[in-house]
């Protein structure tokens, strides 16, 4: 029957000392002293909303190229003929569903991204387009 020493290299003593390895908190100052040495990355925001900082996040770790969805033409003339129906400019749509006139005109240029776009479900909802 084999022994707990196996090995004739380690002695019955050795196997009575033992190291624990502890990483120390981290504090300001720690973080403060690797600035000063510059081993700290520093992140700029800009004020961009969560979404959009995401997704350029998602962008610039991405290796190829993605299309961007953007509102589809015929949405757009349908919210169009929608705004017009009801006798609607865009600064007055807008208005209505408190929104900026400029998130309107991007809507129906095409040029506003369909992903997440709350604002283009509130405008469908109002002017009852599909």
């Amino acid at each position: 029957m084999a022994g707990r020493n196996d090995n004739p290299n380690v002695s019955e003593s050795d196997w009575d000392t033992f190291t624990v390895l502890r990483k120390r908190k981290t504090t300001a100052d720690d973080f403060k002293r690797q600035q000063r040495v510059g081993n700290t990355e520093s992140v700029v925001k800009n004020g961009l909303d969560g979404a959009v900082a995401h997704q350029n996040f998602k962008l610039d770790n991405s290796n190829e190229a993605d299309k961007i969805d953007r509102v589809p033409r015929e949405t757009a003339q349908a919210i169009i003929k929608a705004r017009a129906a009801k006798k609607l400019n865009q600064e007055g749509l807008a208005r209505q569903l408190g929104l900026k006139k400029q998130i309107v005109q991007g809507i129906e240029n095409g040029k506003a991204p369909v992903k997440n776009n709350k604002d283009l479900t509130k405008i469908k909802r109002f002017l009852g387009v599909k």
